[in-house]
């Protein structure tokens, strides 16, 4: 978000807005700060039995011994983030990809008095892999000490929150399934009275969250309109690059971390002169 940010407060971007808010012109780059997008998503929470939760290990003891075991051995439920399994799923048959991220959490939790509580149960939380909606940063002002506008524009996409509700209708037939009988003991949220497209999508709406993942408003490509070329070059002027998430034409399907952290190792490259790495010929597994 900083990245559009800097730039507009130096004159770079659609000349029109920039002028809106009294900053003076450097270079036009209309799309700077546009083509913003992340991953939504939402929590499907399940109760269960204590003994089948992760709520069993924090008592005061549980507690106790995870900060002991963390600060000692450096292992434990206190080196986790107790998001256990994940999985990257498809919820139509129409796409070439796996429109939807899932992660298992052995627990649920609820707010009690602005506090986060655990309790006993189970969690999915799932987020989209590859949004159609598209939002955007931009400036409040010319004064650098303003938080810009960032509005994501969330399921402004239809197709968007259709794949939620799928999502939701996924997760549920998921822990359905034989291999949970005994372990889960009924649906917290949205709850199994909440049945029909409509009723998902407005429980899809009202409980959205992020995973922290913003991209694209920097977004690379050989166009006219691209921010940077493929060295993460400022096409509008010389000498300046931008690497990080912002130059990602599309987020990636799965968190940012590994995908910035190549970027950048790929853009220092270039920069040094260093010859990039000779293709890799490693094998992978392929679920049947």
């Amino acid at each position: 978000m900083n990245s559009p940010r800097l730039l507009l407060l130096s004159g770079i971007g659609d000349p029109d807005q920039l002028r809106e808010v009294g900053v003076p012109v450097t270079a036009e780059s209309r799309e700077v700060g546009r083509n913003l997008q992340n991953h939504p998503g939402v929590d499907l929470q399940f109760a269960a039995r204590p003994e089948d939760s992760l709520v069993s290990e924090l008592g005061l003891l549980g507690q106790a011994r995870l900060a002991a075991e963390w600060a000692l051995l450096r292992r434990g439920l206190g080196a986790g983030n107790y998001f256990e399994a994940g999985a990257f799923l498809r919820t139509r048959d129409d796409v070439d990809y796996p429109n939807m991220q899932y992660e298992f959490l052995p627990l649920t939790r609820k707010l009690v008095d602005g506090k986060l509580v655990p309790i006993p149960g189970f969690q999915f939380w799932f987020d989209l892999s590859r949004p159609e909606s598209r939002g955007a940063v931009t400036l409040r002002s010319a004064d650098p000490r303003d938080h810009p506008s960032v509005v994501f524009n969330t399921y402004s996409a239809e197709r968007d929150l259709a794949d939620m509700v799928d999502g939701v209708r996924l997760a549920r037939e998921l822990v359905h399934q034989q291999a949970w009988d005994g372990i889960r003991q009924g649906e917290i949220t949205p709850g199994v009275d909440v049945t029909s497209d409509a009723d998902i999508a407005a429980f899809v709406r009202s409980r959205t969250g992020t995973s922290y993942h913003p991209s694209g408003t920097c977004r690379m490509g050989t166009d006219a309109d691209a921010v940077v070329d493929s060295e993460c070059r400022l096409n509008a002027v010389d000498g300046l690059r931008v690497v990080d998430a912002s130059v990602m034409p599309r987020v990636t399907t799965g968190n940012l971390y590994a995908p910035t952290v190549m970027i950048a190792e790929k853009v220092a490259d270039r920069i040094r002169g260093r010859a990039p790495l000779a293709p890799s010929s490693a094998g992978y597994a392929t679920a049947p």
